[in-house]
This record gives structure tokens, sequence and C-alpha cells, in this order.
């Protein structure tokens, strides 16, 4: 089971032949279903900015579902790696979500934020975060492969809900565990359906979503921890 609405609901991963295929780590990201739900930051860095944001969005992704002519409408595979995508004997629709873009640093201001406490480190030092810079990605795609045209609609409807899922913002947002517990944020902002002579002899209905997507940048730094000193003698009266 997997779950992407912060415990609320409970969605089951596709399954072929009674195992699970390749997807998405479940624990990449979380829905954010409120404006003042503000998770507290930890020092869990086990992504770059760029791969938070591209694996929590495929992880969100994997989780959608809904149907069209009688037909139940689910990605049967994930992949973030355009290069070695293979789907193999996994039936479609499959998709890969990825950027070959340049991603974006854009400076919060000039000098050094605050540092954030998040852990203690066990010697008297704690660990914090400084946010140094905004990362924006201007073009986060998710590509969709699909068998024929109305699996594409089932599919492409349930990306333009999926990818609008609140009504307090436009887009939505993910907390994203493997990065510090950050908050990314996600935005539609177009869809193409490239049809061609090759996508038609291959009998594929290819399906490309533009997003844009932004998230803090953090720095790890481990600082001693300050303790008062009093200088000078106590007299008696």
């Amino acid at each position: 089971m997997t779950d992407c609405d912060d415990d609320r609901v409970e969605r089951e991963l596709p399954t072929i032949d009674g195992a699970a295929p390749a997807t998405p780590d479940p624990d990449a990201a979380f829905l954010v279903t409120a404006p003042g739900d503000d998770p507290p930051l930890t020092a869990r860095h086990e992504l770059s900015v760029h791969d938070a944001l591209a694996q929590g969005l495929a992880a969100y992704v994997m989780t959608l579902s809904t149907s069209i002519d009688g037909r139940r409408i689910a990605l049967s595979r994930v992949v973030g790696d355009w290069a070695e995508h293979d789907d193999g004997p996994v039936p479609a629709p499959t998709a890969m979500v990825g950027s070959v873009e340049y991603g974006k640093y854009s400076e919060l201001a000039l000098g050094m934020a605050k540092p954030e406490t998040v852990a203690g480190d066990g010697t008297g030092r704690v660990i914090t975060l400084t946010s140094s810079a905004f990362y924006e990605l201007e073009e986060l795609t998710i590509q969709v492969f699909c068998e024929d045209k109305v699996q594409r609609a089932g599919v492409r409807r349930m990306l333009e809900d999926g990818l609008s899922p609140v009504d307090w913002m436009a887009g939505f947002r993910l907390r994203l565990p493997r990065y510090h517990n950050a908050v990314g944020e996600y935005l539609l902002v177009d869809a193409q359906q490239p049809d061609g002579t090759e996508t038609a002899q291959a009998s594929v209905w290819p399906l490309v979503m533009r997003l844009t997507a932004t998230c803090c940048v953090y720095q790890v730094r481990v600082l001693p921890l300050a303790r008062m000193v009093a200088k000078g003698t106590i007299g008696r009266r």
C-alpha cells in the first residue's frame, strides 16, 4: 500500500502477475493537503534538490488512478532515467518523469539566512539547515506512452485532476522526506500529444505534460552548542 495524502487515503500500487513493478519509492513524497501544513525540516539528505523534485513527482503520479469507459486507468510503471527506460513486459500506460533543462539557482537574499536547528549530534553540537537559494525547473516533464486513444484520454484526465488536487492554490505542493522534509511546489503549464508517423506505425499514443517546479535549497551545517560563560568573582556580604 502507498499513501500520498498524509495518511488520509490508501491506494494500491498496480501489480503484474502478483508482483509490484519497478516503481518510485512511496516515501519520496507526500501531498500537502492544507495551506498551513508546514512540516518540520530534518537533517535527512539522501537526494539532491533536483532529484528530490523529480522523484517526488514520479512517486506522486504513481498513486493516481481513474476510470474511463469501464476501464481502470493507472500508470503501470514510472521511471526517472530517460536513457535506461525499458518497458519490457510491463503493459501501458507507462511514464518517464525528468528534466533535461537547466535548473536555476536563484538567490534568496544577500547575505546568509538564519540557520534553523533540526537536531543535536550527541557531542555538544547542533545540526542546522541554512536556506541558500531557490531551485527552479521550468520544464519538468511527464512523458506517458499509452496503447490507444481511449487510454490516453483517461490518462490525460487523470493527470489534469491529479496535478490540481487542492482548491486553495494553483498547482500543488509535495513534502519531500528524502530532502530535509522540504516542500516542493509544482504547477502544470502545458501539455502535448505528439502524434506522428512513427508513433502511428508503432501503435503508441504519447502524451507529454510539462510542469514548473521549485524548492528551497538547504545546506547542512554542524555548529557548536552555545553555552553561557560567567566571568569574575562573586563576593559575600
